[in-house]
C-alpha cells in the first residue's frame, strides 16, 4: 500500500517537473526572441545602420524563424516571431522576399486561432510590413489576396471583416476592391456548382439561395464601409475582370449572375441615389 502511494506520489512529481521543464522552455523561448526584437529596434537606432544591415543579415535564419513560427502552439511565442519578422522586413526588406509567400501564409493561418486584442495588433503590424515587400516583388495584389480567401472559411464569421478590411487598406481599396470581389465570387461559384453536380440539382436552383452564403455576406459588410466614390469603380472592373477571365461559360455566367445581383443590391444604397440627385460627385460616378 505504502508502495503503490509512493509511485503515485512520484509520477505526479514526474509530471509536475515536465511540465515545469516545457513551461520554462517556453518562456525561455519568448524571452530570446523578446531580446532579439529589441535588439533589431536599437539598431535601428543607430546612426550607421546602413553598416550594422550586414549583422543584422548573418543573425537571422528567415527559414528556421518561419518553421517556428509554423510549429509552435504557443500564441505568444508566435506573436514574438511576427513581431521580429515585421522589424527585420523594415530593415531588410531584400531579406524577406525570398521568403515573404511563406510568411504571408503563416501569418493567414494564425489568423485561424489567434485573434485577441494583442495578436491583432501583432497581425496588423506584420501585413503592414509584409505588404509593401509582396507588392514589390509581384506587383499583383491577387496571389496575396487569395491567401486570405483561402483560410477565411476556417475563420469565425465575426473575425474575417476586421481581418479583410486592413489588408485592404494596406494594399489600397481603390485598386484592390474589385480583385477581392472577384475572388470572392469564384470561391462562391466554384462551391456552389460542385455542390449541385453532387446533388443531381440544376445549377440555377442551387444560386437561389446565393446571398445566404458566407461569400456574399462578407462582400456586403466590405462594401458597407466604403463610400460609394470608391465601390463603384470597384463594380466596373469586376464586370471586366470576369469577362477577361477565360473561366469555362458556365462558370464564368455563374459569377455574372453573382456579380449583378450584388451590383443590384448596390445600386439601392440611398448615398449613390443622394449623390446622383444632388448632382455631387454625379460627374465621376457617370464616368
Amino acid at each position: 500500500m505504502m508502495g503503490s502511494v509512493c509511485g503515485k506520489k512520484k509520477r505526479k512529481a514526474i509530471k509536475l517537473h515536465k511540465s515545469d521543464l516545457h513551461n520554462d522552455v517556453i518562456r525561455k523561448d519568448e524571452n530570446a526572441l523578446s531580446f532579439l526584437s529589441s535588439l533589431v529596434d536599437i539598431l535601428l537606432l543607430k546612426k550607421d545602420i546602413e553598416n550594422r544591415k550586414d549583422d543584422i543579415h548573418d543573425i537571422f535564419d528567415l527559414v528556421l524563424l518561419v518553421e517556428c513560427a509554423r510549429s509552435t502552439k504557443d500564441g505568444i511565442t508566435r506573436n514574438h516571431i511576427f513581431s521580429l519578422l515585421s522589424t527585420i522586413a523594415r530593415i531588410l526588406p531584400d531579406k524577406i522576399l525570398a521568403h515573404i509567400l511563406d510568411i504571408l501564409t503563416v501569418i493567414g493561418e494564425s489568423a485561424v486561432t489567434q485573434f485577441d486584442n494583442h495578436s491583432q495588433h501583432v497581425f496588423e503590424d506584420a501585413i503592414s510590413a509584409r505588404v509593401p515587400c509582396w507588392l514589390s516583388k509581384k506587383d499583383n495584389a491577387n496571389d496575396l489576396l487569395k491567401i486570405f480567401i483561402n483560410i477565411l472559411p476556417e475563420i469565425a464569421a465575426h473575425r474575417r471583416l476586421p481581418i479583410i478590411v486592413h489588408l485592404l487598406r494596406t494594399l489600397g481599396e481603390q485598386s484592390s476592391l474589385g480583385s477581392l470581389l472577384l475572388l470572392l465570387f469564384h470561391s462562391l461559384v466554384s462551391r456552389k456548382i460542385s455542390s449541385c453536380l453532387s446533388d443531381s440539382l440544376g445549377t440555377l436552383n442551387c444560386f437561389n439561395s446565393i446571398t445566404q452564403e458566407w461569400e456574399y455576406i462578407l462582400a456586403m459588410q466590405i462594401y458597407k464601409q466604403y463610400s460609394c466614390m470608391i465601390w463603384f469603380p470597384s463594380l466596373v472592373m469586376l464586370l471586366q475582370q470576369i469577362e477577361m477571365g477565360g473561366n469555362q461559360y458556365q462558370e464564368m455566367f455563374m459569377e455574372l449572375l453573382a456579380a449583378m445581383q450584388f451590383i443590384l443590391h448596390r445600386l439601392q444604397d440611398p448615398e449613390i441615389a443622394f449623390k446622383l440627385e444632388s448632382g455631387e460627385d454625379s460627374d465621376s460616378i457617370q464616368n
